[in-house]
């Protein structure tokens, strides 16, 4: 099994410590449970279950990024860094969910790979929904286009790539991101995290 490379109480360069603890392995050695705990200095702590789903720990930290986002704001490097890699990771977690429900609702399309596992997520939704995501979650369907404008590298790509990124995200745009993912994330899983 691969341990990450991080360890316990391992300073954070705004004042945060990192513990990361394990609890159980599946059948196949596989971690079933992973916990980082994030402690802000006087602010409390926060702690992120890594499961073999990771919707749970992609929103917590998305959440963290788009605080961190808010906090750089001045430094519109900082800031707009946080900001993309919390999209990415946003658009990460949006589709977990898919995988996370399929999985425990939709087995026989969950088991389908070629027809499931290796669509994009507009497909999967009308897989598992019979619907289309752009017409049931507009907004979802507008962080879709911000992810895809920036991890597509080709030009002629026509989602998303004639936003002007540097004028579009800002710490408000992380922020909208993680609320619009969650609120998707409860509609799809019936739960918070």
């Amino acid at each position: 099994m691969v341990k990450e490379r991080i360890n316990a109480n391992d300073e954070i360069n705004i004042g945060r410590s990192v513990n990361i603890k394990e609890e159980g392995h599946g059948t196949d050695g596989v971690s079933v449970k992973k916990f980082v705990s994030i402690e802000d200095k006087d602010q409390g702590n926060d702690e992120v279950n890594i499961s073999r789903f990771r919707t749970g720990s992609l929103l917590p930290c998305a959440r963290n990024l788009a605080k961190i986002a808010k906090l750089f704001e001045e430094n519109e490097v900082n800031s707009q860094c946080n900001v993309i890699s919390c999209i990415v990771m946003c658009g990460t977690a949006l589709e977990a969910s898919l995988f996370e429900y399929a999985y425990f609702n939709e087995k026989q399309i969950y088991d389908d790979t070629d027809n499931f596992i290796n669509r994009g997520m507009y497909k999967k939704y009308k897989m598992l929904f019979g619907k289309k995501l752009k017409k049931d979650f507009q907004e979802v369907n507008e962080l879709v286009d911000f992810r895809n404008a920036i991890v597509h590298n080709e030009p002629d790509h026509k989602s998303g790539r004639e936003r002007d990124l540097a004028k579009e995200l800002n710490a408000d745009k992380a922020l909208w991101a993680v609320t619009t993912t969650e609120e998707f994330v409860k509609h799809i899983l019936g739960k918070d995290y």
